[in-house]
């Protein structure tokens, strides 16, 4: 006997909504992970000024950096990133100088900035 297959959908979306519903909840209680900076910064910079200084420095393509910085860019678009030590030298300053800089606005959108990660573990 083979199961419904609107209950086998059923029980998939669930799943799917219930571990978004997971994540979404736990995000704001955790502070940044090791590598979420560097990720923001390199599609940041990327989004504000098409920095490609930054693939040979993290070895990595921009395209999920740039998916995970898109909504700090949309909302904070101001931020002179090419005026930051380590511009086009040094990617660790850089990285922190950026984060040193965006911290006020970091601190109060850690839903927002983890969405696109979200997004991309769902699919």
């Amino acid at each position: 006997m083979q199961p419904n297959r609107f209950l086998v959908r059923a029980v998939i979306l669930s799943l799917i909504l219930a571990q978004f519903w997971l994540m979404l909840h736990a995000s704001p209680a955790l502070s940044l992970t090791i590598d979420e900076p560097s990720h923001l910064a390199g599609g940041y910079a990327y989004l504000a000024r098409r920095a490609l200084w930054t693939v040979p420095q993290r070895g990595q393509p921009l395209l999920v950096n740039i998916w995970e910085a898109l909504p700090f860019y949309i909302g904070h678009p101001e931020l002179p990133v090419d005026e930051l030590p380590g511009w086009e030298t040094d990617y660790l300053t850089f990285v922190s100088c950026f984060v040193e800089r965006a911290r006020p606005f970091l601190d109060h959108a850690p839903i927002t900035l983890r969405v696109p990660a979200m997004v991309l573990t769902l699919l």
